[in-house]
């Protein structure tokens, strides 16, 4: 039987949705890329993306909710194929799963960085090997335990499930918790309230596929009785899951006819015990695909949907190419905004994935896809912010120590009716304010800014960062931890300030570079115009294990306003090698 499919109308009057997005930018950036899947999380204004790349897993970090990138760092290099990776950040500890292609098939691994991603473990294997097949892990936290879904076989495709106590030091074995007689696929896994929702695609009968539920309330230990929340003779297929305090949401790829699809959404708002009719969210003539959603709050106490999703309508009428597109909710799904073009190429885009950081009254996001504009499947990705607009425009927010105090630094690009900054520390619930800094009023100069913490003689600190109009209004920034001057990899820092100038018509005309050794090593950085002409070597000499920072002075150098880049080696003792690039500017 076929089950009621309503119909939601995008860009309700009445319904506030605006997401101001910045423009596209290129994660991959090898112009080899052949992702075939991809993840991206927030945790704090630390934004990560991971991604499969010709068999290796790569990733990327952000500490500014994805307006600026480090370089892209390698996870796994081995010698036959891995992908769909997906990941977990708690502090400074990274967990990334994905399935490799091992001697017995295919195997789940587990891999985890302890000092932001810069280095990794070698990976372990979490799910079974007796000659079966384990793909497409799924991750989720409660707290203090790390849960894992993934599909496994031999035979008929089963959900299997783990967990770890240590953040994916170690695992349990592997239970299988679907059960069923068909195919089960397309899992995913979230914990929420007390709660882990687990949900999958079973395939009674090609080419139906429906959705199975269950939940446990211990764990995993115990799991609720298996339900089918569609009863489908066609297919249901790609299924999203999101929860916000005690509703749930789930997205899926429905074919309501044999050869278009829908993005349909059910919801439940009493922790899946019952759930609502599927509700038809695109309602168009061609395919759309491959959901995802994040949840936030609306002060009403309804919730705030972001949802992206691919689709090729806009390239009929032989829907030839997809893009990715964007709306959101302000009242817990029940009305749409119009939906936005966020890849809008002439090429084919896919797989959308969103990470969310909710701050006091607005939300960053990140939109992640991969994309074939340029010829080859690129890791594209777009920042979006939602809620009032700040009237500072902010290049950077970085914290550190020097002398054993922790030092605040941020950079504006603009500022408009900013009468001051107000800093806080960060202590569990506990917010302190413990400084304020003079803002410029109304200025388009890039300005810097500097506080050191002098209360606090330590290596880690978490700071906000607030800015207040001269009306009294209050904008939160954004956030930033001080890491321990004991360097745990070889790390390139971005110059600070950046931009700086050339002095001819205003502004700081030095710039400063840090950089840490994890080991003794010798040590190169040197400098490069737009074309990868070789300007001059700022550093050329070995060194311990430490931090250390170079300057460079625009006027001494002679440098014209411009993009430049510097690139810095390591060569250790043991023969290891590591480099890392950042682009600088330099203003009239």
């Amino acid at each position: 039987m076929r089950k009621v499919f309503f119909l939601v109308v995008f860009g309700v009057a009445g319904v506030i949705a605006q997401v101001n997005f910045l423009p596209t930018v290129n994660l991959s950036n090898t112009m080899s890329a052949t992702s075939d899947y991809h993840a991206v999380f927030a945790d704090g204004s630390n934004f990560y993306v991971v991604w499969g790349d010709n068999g290796m897993i790569k990733f990327k970090r952000s500490t500014n909710c994805g307006v600026s990138w480090y370089s892209n760092v390698t996870v796994y290099d081995g010698s036959s194929i891995s992908g769909w990776p997906v990941l977990y950040g708690v502090g400074n500890t990274i967990v990334v799963l994905y399935h490799y292609n091992g001697t017995n098939g295919y195997v789940v691994h587990c891999q985890r960085s302890t000092d932001y991603g810069d280095t990794w473990s070698q990976p372990i294997v979490i799910s079974t090997q007796n000659n079966s097949t384990g793909i497409t892990p799924k991750i989720t936290f409660d707290g203090s335990t790390l849960y894992a879904a993934w599909e496994e076989r031999p035979g008929k495709y089963q959900i299997y499930f783990a967990k770890s106590t240590d953040l994916g030091v170690s695992w349990s074995a592997p239970v299988n918790v679907s059960n069923t007689i068909v195919d089960s696929r397309w899992v995913q896994v979230l914990y929420q309230s007390g709660r882990l929702h687990c949900i999958w695609l079973d395939s009674p009968s090609y080419p139906a596929h429906d959705i199975a539920y269950i939940y446990s309330d211990d764990g995993g230990v115990t799991w609720s009785p298996y339900r089918k929340l569609t009863d489908d003779v066609l297919p249901q297929t790609r299924v999203a899951l999101a929860a916000r305090d005690n509703s749930v949401y789930i997205a899926s790829q429905d074919m309501y006819q044999i050869n278009f699809s829908e993005i349909a959404l059910m919801k439940s708002t009493d922790k899946g015990i019952t759930w609502s009719a599927p509700v038809n969210l695109t309602n168009n003539s061609g395919n759309s695909s491959f959901a995802d959603l994040a949840i936030a709050d609306e002060p009403n106490g309804q919730h705030r949907i972001y949802m992206s999703w691919f689709d090729n309508t806009h390239s009929a009428p032989n829907y030839d190419n997809s893009d990715i597109y964007f709306s959101m909710s302000t009242n817990s799904g029940d009305n749409w905004s119009t939906p936005v073009n966020l890849s809008n190429n002439p090429d084919n885009s896919y797989q959308a994935r969103i990470a969310l950081k909710r701050f006091p009254g607005s939300d960053s996001l990140f939109v992640i896809w991969y994309d074939y504009s340029t010829g080859n499947a690129e890791i594209l990705g777009r920042q979006g912010v939602y809620g009032y607009v700040v009237p500072v425009e902010l290049i950077s927010f970085s914290a550190t120590t020097i002398n054993g105090f922790p030092v605040l630094r941020w950079t504006t690009a603009t500022e408009m009716n900013n009468d001051r900054f107000e800093i806080f520390r960060i202590s569990g619930e506990n917010s302190v304010n413990i400084g304020t800094i003079k803002g410029k009023g109304t200025t388009t100069e890039p300005t810097v800014y500097e506080f050191t913490d002098n209360e606090l003689n330590t290596n880690s600190g978490l700071y906000h960062l607030y800015q207040i109009d001269f009306d009294g209004s209050r904008h939160f920034l954004g956030e930033a931890s001080v890491e321990s001057e004991l360097p745990s990899g070889f790390v390139l820092e971005q110059n600070y300030p950046n931009p700086f100038s050339t002095g001819t018509e205003s502004g700081v005309t030095t710039t400063t570079i840090r950089y840490r050794l994890q080991e003794e090593g010798m040590v190169t950085i040197k400098l490069y115009n737009s074309t990868g002409v070789e300007i001059k070597t700022l550093v050329n000499k070995n060194s311990d294990a430490g931090v250390f920072t170079t300057s460079m002075d625009a006027i001494v150098e002679n440098l014209t306003s411009g993009v430049y880049f510097y690139k810095m080696t390591v060569t250790t003792s043991s023969g290891k090698t590591r480099s890392d690039v950042k682009k600088l500017v330099i203003l009239k």
